[in-house]
């Protein structure tokens, strides 16, 4: 018996060079990978969480006279409101990929797995960062190394966290 074990994992985001090595990956050969890969990215640019993802569609996307590209206008599950996302050129890019219909996904928990097999590929996402566990009640740091603590929530927390580094963008 092992007792319970809880990981509070606070803010796990990508900085932006992590990000830079993660958008690199030739992942060609992996085209499973290489669409977990594209929806995360979707969820780092516009700060959608991963269950709002199925609303990003050409029918979603309105064209801004006043800018090239147009907003994204999704509604957010925590609040219900509706929110107009500026669609940047890397968004831009996964949507014409996939002809602006973004792939399905299993599930949450094969996604989880297939980010943690491509951070693992990203050099920089394999250092050690330390992590409250809680076991039996008992608080202690641990190690982790970085990969091994993305999940999908992590877009969300990379947009954000980001954003709020680089105010101007």
């Amino acid at each position: 018996y092992m007792g319970k074990i809880t990981k509070n994992i606070t803010a796990v985001a990508l900085n932006e060079c992590e990000l830079k090595e993660f958008y690199d990956l030739d992942l060609s050969n992996y085209p499973s990978l290489d669409k977990v890969r594209d929806l995360f990215i979707v969820s780092v640019n516009t700060g959608l969480r991963f269950n709002e993802l199925y609303q990003v569609s050409r029918d979603n996307i309105k064209n801004d006279p006043d800018q090239a590209k147009g907003k994204l206008l999704a509604i957010t599950g925590k609040t219900g409101s509706t929110a107009k996302i500026e669609i940047n050129e890397v968004v831009d890019q996964v949507l014409q990929k996939y002809r602006y219909h973004l792939p399905a996904v299993a599930s949450i928990n094969i996604v989880n797995s297939c980010l943690k097999n491509i951070c693992r590929m990203v050099d920089s996402l394999n250092k050690l960062i330390m992590i409250d566990v809680t076991i039996d009640g008992t608080k202690e740091l641990k190690a982790f190394k970085k990969y091994e603590v993305i999940s999908v929530h992590a877009g969300r927390k990379t947009f954000v966290n980001n954003r709020r580094l680089s105010p101007h963008r």
